[in-house]
C-alpha cells in the first residue's frame, strides 16, 4: 500500500515544459532535457481534420495551414490544434505546468487566445507565456538585474528561397527588438531582401556602437553576422543554439527566482 500510495504521489507531481512558437517552426523542450521540433503548420482535409505536420505532411493532406504569423495570428482554431498538438507529446499528462515564448508583436487578444489554448487542456496546472527576446536575452546569458547598455535581440529567419536556378532575390523576416534595463523598449518586425538586411537593420538603431545578437532558425544569420560586424557600427554575435536560445532561456527563468517578475500577468513584458 506504501509504494503504490508513493508511485501515485510521483505520477501526480508537477511536470514543466516549455513552448516555442514561430512562424515556420515551433520547439517542444520537455523536462527530460529532450527537444523536439515541429513544423508550424497544420495537414487538413475535407472532413476538416486538422493534424500536427511534425516535420512532415500527412498522405491524405489537401491543404496545409501555417496559422501563426510574425505579425500576428492568421488561424485561431489552428493555433489551438497546433499547441495542443505539441503539448500531447509531454511524457506526463498529469499536472504540467506550460511555459511559452512568443513574439512580441502579437495583440492582447491573440496572446489570449493562445494561453486559453494551453488551459483548455483538463491536465495543464498552470500556463505563462513570455516574451521570445526576453527569454533569448536570458538564454544568452545576459544578466537581465544589472543595468547594461542598450541590446538588440535580431531574430531572423528566410521567408522565401529561390532555387539556383531562379533569379528571386531571398527574403527574410526580421524581429529587430530593443532591450533597455532588462525591458522591451520597442520591438519591430518587418522584411527585408538578402541585399537590404544589414540597411533595413542600421537605421533602426539608436545608440552608438550597440550590441547586436543574431538568433533565428536560419542559416544564413552566420553570414549577416559577419555582414554587420563589418560595417564596424555594431558588435554582432551569433550565440550557441540560436534556432531555440529562447528555451534555454526559460528553462533559467523558471529555475530562478530572480527572474519571476517577468511571469507577473500585468507586467507589461508578460
Amino acid at each position: 500500500m506504501i509504494i503504490k500510495n508513493i508511485s501515485r504521489n510521483i505520477d501526480r507531481s508537477p511536470q514543466s515544459i516549455m513552448l516555442q512558437l514561430g512562424s515556420r517552426r515551433c520547439y517542444l523542450l520537455k523536462e527530460n532535457g529532450e527537444l523536439m521540433t515541429f513544423d508550424s503548420c497544420l495537414c487538413h482535409n475535407s472532413s476538416e481534420i486538422y493534424s500536427v505536420s511534425n516535420r512532415g505532411f500527412s498522405e491524405n493532406t489537401e491543404k496545409v495551414i501555417w496559422p501563426i504569423k510574425e505579425y500576428g495570428l492568421t488561424d485561431l482554431e489552428g493555433v489551438k490544434v497546433l499547441i495542443q498538438g505539441m503539448i500531447s507529446m509531454s511524457l506526463n499528462r498529469r499536472n504540467l505546468n506550460v511555459y511559452a515564448v512568443i513574439q512580441p508583436q502579437l495583440t492582447n487578444i491573440e496572446i489570449k487566445a493562445i494561453k486559453d489554448s494551453i488551459d483548455s487542456i483538463d491536465y495543464v496546472k498552470s500556463s505563462s507565456i513570455i516574451f521570445k527576446p526576453i527569454a533569448a536575452a536570458i538564454g544568452i546569458g545576459l544578466d537581465m538585474n544589472r543595468i547594461l547598455p542598450p541590446i538588440y535581440i535580431v531574430d531572423m529567419h528566410c521567408i522565401t528561397r529561390g532555387h539556383y536556378t531562379c533569379n528571386s532575390p531571398f527574403q527574410y523576416g526580421i524581429n529587430l527588438t530593443t532591450i533597455i534595463e532588462g525591458r522591451i523598449y520597442e520591438s519591430n518586425w518587418f522584411c527585408a531582401e538578402e541585399d537590404d538586411v544589414i540597411q533595413k537593420v542600421l537605421p533602426r538603431i539608436q545608440f552608438p556602437q550597440p550590441s547586436l545578437y543574431i538568433v533565428g532558425d536560419c542559416d544564413d544569420i552566420y553570414l549577416y553576422c559577419k555582414h554587420f560586424n563589418e560595417t564596424g557600427r555594431c558588435a554582432a554575435i551569433v550565440p550557441q543554439n540560436p534556432d531555440c536560445i529562447a528555451l534555454l532561456g526559460l528553462k533559467k527563468m523558471t529555475d530562478n527566482e530572480q527572474y519571476k517578475r517577468y511571469f507577473a500577468p500585468d507586467d507589461e513584458n508578460l
